[in-house]
């Protein structure tokens, strides 16, 4: 077969193979131009996917925030509003317990009037002579023991440091002892048979150990002079309270030595009371 015969031939097979490879090129494009299509969509995809996400989680961080600072603002008013509740108790105690301390003036008269005396010698006194008896019954005329109302304070004893408490519990007592002792002299009755006068001692030596020396030199007569002293303690702890002093372990301390000294008298209290009630 001459070679002329194999142009047309080759051409073809030529142009075939051209064709074929052009087709593979463009069916590669197509397929790597739809997989880049396919990969751009899914990312585009994925990005508004992540940022939808992304404002999602700042939408609930935000509330979150809110609530955070709602509860904060709340409980920042609670504390605010508990406290300025806190405050007029309290405010209203040291009201109360200076009320009935204002209130006992009347028999705190008579305990200074029982100082006058010679306390030993009036108790043997009032049983030989009736007109001695007399004297004191004129003393407490108009004062009945009914009448030393401390409920006023003892309501506000929850609002109150102990350190307030013990002190004016300390006074009410002593004031209170004086009077049954006016009382059962008024009988014709020896007080000293129901409070001894160590007991008194001991009291004021909690309430006031600064001046423990000077109250151990004292004639029982003299220790009714020291209520003073008490009322000023009372105030000078009424003041700390307003300006919002803290108490420290010390004034606890001293408030249960005070109370331990009061409830160590109250059972022979009740007894003088009954008999001076006869």
């Amino acid at each position: 077969m001459n070679w002329e015969n194999w142009i047309p031939a080759l051409s073809s097979t030529a142009a075939l193979a051209l064709g074929l490879y052009l087709l593979r090129r463009i069916f590669i494009k197509l397929v790597e131009k739809g997989i880049e299509h396919g990969f751009d969509k899914k990312l585009e995809g994925l990005r508004n996917e992540l940022k939808a996400s992304e404002e999602r989680l700042k939408s609930e961080l935000r509330l979150k925030e809110a609530e955070i600072a709602d509860l904060r603002n709340n409980v920042l008013s609670d504390a605010v509003s508990r406290r300025r509740i806190f405050d007029q108790r309290r405010a209203q105690a040291i009201d109360d317990v200076w009320g009935n301390t204002i209130a006992l003036g009347r028999a705190r008269a008579i305990a200074q009037q029982l100082g006058m005396f010679d306390l030993a010698k009036i108790d043997k006194g009032v049983e030989e002579n009736p007109k001695l008896a007399q004297f004191f019954e004129m003393l407490s005329a108009g004062l009945d023991l009914k009448d030393i109302n401390i409920e006023a304070a003892q309501k506000s004893r929850p609002h109150l440091p102990p350190i307030v408490w013990a002190l004016f519990s300390a006074y009410s007592t002593i004031v209170h002892i004086a009077v049954i002792q006016v009382k059962l002299l008024a009988i014709g009755t020896g007080a000293n048979r129901f409070v001894k006068h160590d007991n008194i001692k001991t009291i004021l030596k909690a309430a006031l150990p600064e001046q423990s020396q000077q109250i151990d030199a004292f004639r029982p007569e003299d220790y009714h002079t020291l209520l003073e002293n008490l009322e000023s303690e009372i105030l000078s702890k009424f003041r700390d309270l307003i300006r919002g002093s803290d108490l420290d372990q010390e004034a606890l301390e001293r408030a249960r030595n005070i109370l331990d000294a009061v409830r160590s008298v109250e059972p022979n209290l009740t007894e003088a009371q009954a008999e001076a009630s006869t």
